[in-house]
């Protein structure tokens, strides 16, 4: 998926670097095409089961910081198992990226070949 949002793009490839995730969603306003020039981006990313996802996040804003990400990046990494759990919960967060979320990143998984 091409990005358009140069800011973004470099979240994405921050993320995607690092921790190698399954997915990326884009929540809040800016998801919901209400933002402003002073609006944070809601970023939720999805990795594999077994994952440390406290000490991902610990790891991303230390690296956005690094590489002079200028706005503001609200920053959530949860497992699939977790969030397929708590999704349906209408008072988490998860909730709302399941129903608004716009996926901006997908792993691409291809199938094995037979030789």
């Amino acid at each position: 998926m091409q990005i358009k949002d140069k800011e973004l793009a470099k979240i994405v490839n921050v993320i995607v670097s690092t921790i190698f995730p399954q997915k990326i969603f884009l929540f809040g306003s800016r998801a919901m095409s209400k933002s402003n020039k002073r609006s944070d981006y809601d970023i939720f990313v999805l990795v594999k089961n077994g994952k440390n996802t406290r000490e991902m996040e610990k790891e991303l804003y230390y690296l956005m910081a690094k590489e002079g990400i200028g706005i503001p990046v609200d920053l959530i990494v949860e497992t699939e198992e977790e969030f397929e759990r708590l999704k349906d919960n209408q008072y988490l967060i998860y909730n709302q990226v399941d129903k608004y979320g716009k996926a901006i990143y997908e792993r691409e998984t291809t199938a094995p070949t037979m030789a």
